[in-house]
């Protein structure tokens, strides 16, 4: 399975699933790239990433949480690029499980050894409620146009 997906938003911090579902698909604990060197680019500055899924005691670069769902040796690669007051996301993935949807989202921190090292989803609008052990669920924050929610399917 490969996907591709472009999106605007305003940043992109690489994240892993927090156990918060997504709508449209199935939240599945998956994994994230490492943490990104910025780039430049003709247009404007970037950033990639990309690893390959292993499980957080062999991890070097990406972290599955579930490698029953999210298997070892899957491959992804994130890559951003701001664009004036925009941020374009582009995310490759590579041996998913065939014939399953997938949610992904961002966090302020890079992934690691356990989920919890992501922090807080990423919001253009911080949640004023939200903070260490207190995720965002306030609808008027937790939502798709405040936070980068990707369904791959």
């Amino acid at each position: 399975m490969r996907t591709f997906f472009v999106v605007a938003a305003a940043f992109l911090a690489a994240g892993c699933a927090s156990g918060a579902p997504a709508p449209a698909a199935p939240s599945t604990p998956a994994a994230t790239a490492p943490a990104a060197a910025p780039t430049t680019s003709g247009s404007g500055a970037g950033a990639e990433a990309e690893g390959v899924l292993a499980p957080p005691d062999r991890a070097t670069t990406a972290f599955t949480y579930n490698p029953a769902l999210a298997p070892e040796g899957a491959q992804i690669e994130v890559e951003s690029e701001t664009r004036g007051a925009s941020t374009e996301i582009r995310l490759d993935v590579d041996g998913l499980l065939p014939n399953r949807g997938y949610a992904a989202h961002a966090h302020v921190n890079p992934c690691g050894p356990t989920g919890d090292a992501a922090g807080p989803h990423f919001q253009n609008l911080a949640d004023p409620a939200a903070g260490p052990g207190k995720p965002s669920v306030d609808p008027a924050y937790a939502n798709p146009q405040n936070e980068i929610w990707l369904v791959l399917l």
